[in-house]
């Protein structure tokens, strides 16, 4: 998440742009900078959930999945953790085909 926040702030500051061969920039700076940001809160959202996840299950002996609702929580939680980080990768994946 910090890296795609640096990632962000250096698309903004222009730190990032690569001019074309024939003048330019070779894509939209504040659209990279704004795709890093949403992709930044999807992989926050995953964090999120994971650490969740530890809370309910902490290393190296937590948890028990014979507790009521234990299982449906975790695998509420995983799901949550995947669909939040297929969001960020459609956004780095965007990026990549930008650059």
């Amino acid at each position: 998440m910090e890296f795609l926040q640096e990632v962000r702030d250096r698309f903004r500051n222009g730190v990032l742009a690569e001019p074309k061969r024939h003048g330019g920039y070779g894509f939209d700076a504040g659209y990279m900078a704004a795709s890093a940001e949403e992709a930044a809160k999807h992989y926050a959202e995953v964090a999120s959930a994971l650490g969740e996840l530890h809370e309910l299950f902490p290393f190296p002996h937590g948890g028990d999945l014979s507790e009521p609702g234990a299982a449906e929580t975790a695998i509420r939680l995983l799901q949550r953790a995947k669909a939040a980080e297929e969001q960020g990768l459609r956004y780095l994946a965007r990026m990549h085909y930008d650059l």
